[in-house]
């Protein structure tokens, strides 16, 4: 019953996760039903492999990205940059809602031990972070909100520009403070509020650079649309 639980919010949490993730970057969700709800499974297995099996629970946060980034990259066939791109963003969305549900229930008065392990405390914590990540997930998609850069080709090409430089050191730095938030986790002392603001100011400067992302990007497609049409009007017509 141990299992079935952990196995069943656990699965709550990755789907909320990765739909927030998939609806950040305006993917359409009806696309990859089947997918999102197998990589949800086979992810909350990994978690209890590390958490129950392997016993390391405080370096969980430091082995879900990268394994995150490996389902992007080779099961959904997206360009490593920008699988990596999504692995940060996506996961420092949702963990910005975590910490914000965690610090309020430490508040309250609760534990760490009561809200991080199988009771019925963690499980309504689980439940609250997910169907918050649900919430906003429904809201990018209803008002068509995100962002539409990362391409449908894992064989995309990118540019070392100044910009995508900078947005994967910074996507590396939001690594890093996912990589240790699984320590403050187990406190409820000041370090979750350091880690909340954290959070919160390295996602929103990636924020501005994903929007600086897609007005370059929409300025070379419309460059590139532009060019073609005048190219065609160019070419000599066929004789009729």
């Amino acid at each position: 019953m141990h299992v079935i639980l952990f196995l069943s919010f656990s699965s709550l949490e990755w789907l909320a996760l990765v739909v927030l993730m998939f609806t950040m970057f305006r993917f359409q969700l009806r696309d990859y039903a089947g997918q999102l709800l197998f990589t949800a499974f086979l992810l909350s297995l990994f978690s209890y492999v590390v958490f129950h099996t392997l016993q390391i629970k405080l370096a969980f946060t430091l082995l879900q990205p990268p394994v995150v980034f490996l389902f992007l990259w080779q099961i959904y066939r997206i360009q490593p940059f920008y699988a990596g791109l999504m692995t940060t963003y996506g996961y420092l969305a949702y963990l910005l809602v975590q910490k914000s549900v965690l610090f309020a229930v430490y508040r309250l008065g609760l534990s760490p031990v009561e809200v991080l392990y199988v009771t019925w405390k963690g499980a309504a914590v689980q439940c609250a972070t997910a169907a918050i990540a649900f919430l906003a997930a429904y809201l990018f998609g209803k008002y068509r909100l995100g962002y539409t850069f990362v391409p449908d080709s894992v064989f995309a090409p990118v540019h070392w520009n100044r910009l995508n430089v900078t947005l994967l050191v910074l996507s590396l730095i939001g690594y890093g403070i996912v990589a240790v938030s699984g320590h403050d986790m187990y406190e409820s002392g000041s370090m979750p509020l350091l880690l909340l603001f954290m959070t919160g100011g390295i996602m929103g400067v990636l924020l501005r650079l994903a929007l600086k992302k897609e007005e370059s990007s929409a300025r070379r497609a419309f460059g590139m649309h532009k060019m073609m049409r005048e190219h065609g009007r160019t070419e000599k017509k066929p004789p009729a």
